[in-house]
């Protein structure tokens, strides 16, 4: 994420504003409904959708998901191993309905990424867990990146968990 700020300062955008530019869009959970625009969003979805998220809770992106797949859309999604245990999950859900659910490589730590890439076009990514508590409760963040050169970079890195790469 750090990067993604970094990036988006290098090229005139500056923090505390909520569209700074026609490719980097900001917002700030709760207040901004982050969950409601990232399921409207997912909603939107024509062709793909990859998600690599630490962990999955909340019912209301879940739907999101399966109604997505249930349209045609290609999904995956990488998961931190340790949502298996977590009796809130929504990755055994997911895996009922057909969706592509993989656990992530990293066995040494923690897969804390958050980001979603829609239709190879766009990413989300920010701060929050996607559970409900982060999404209703917690101050975080939330970046919309419609540059190329952005996607392709988180492109790459969905691939190498998709693929069970990690730290390469």
């Amino acid at each position: 994420i750090a990067a993604i700020f970094l990036v988006a300062l290098g090229a005139g955008y500056y923090a505390g504003t909520r569209n700074v530019g026609s490719e980097v869009s900001v917002l700030i959970c709760p207040e901004d409904d982050c969950v409601g625009h990232t399921v409207k969003e997912i909603g939107g979805a024509r062709s793909s959708i990859h998600v690599a998220v630490r962990s999955i809770t909340s019912p209301e992106v879940a739907r999101a998901l399966m109604e997505a797949h249930q349209r045609g859309v290609d999904v995956q999604v990488v998961i931190g191993q340790e949502d298996h245990v977590n009796p809130l999950s929504q990755d055994p859900v997911l895996r009922e309905a057909g969706l592509r659910v993989r656990y992530d490589g990293n066995t040494k730590g923690w897969m804390n990424d958050k980001f979603v890439i829609i239709d190879g076009r766009t990413v989300i990514t920010g701060s929050p867990d996607w559970t409900e508590e982060a999404w209703r409760y917690n101050d975080e963040n939330l970046l919309v990146i419609s540059s190329e050169e952005t996607v392709k970079a988180y492109e790459k890195e969905f691939e190498e968990l998709w693929s069970g790469i990690y730290g390469k």
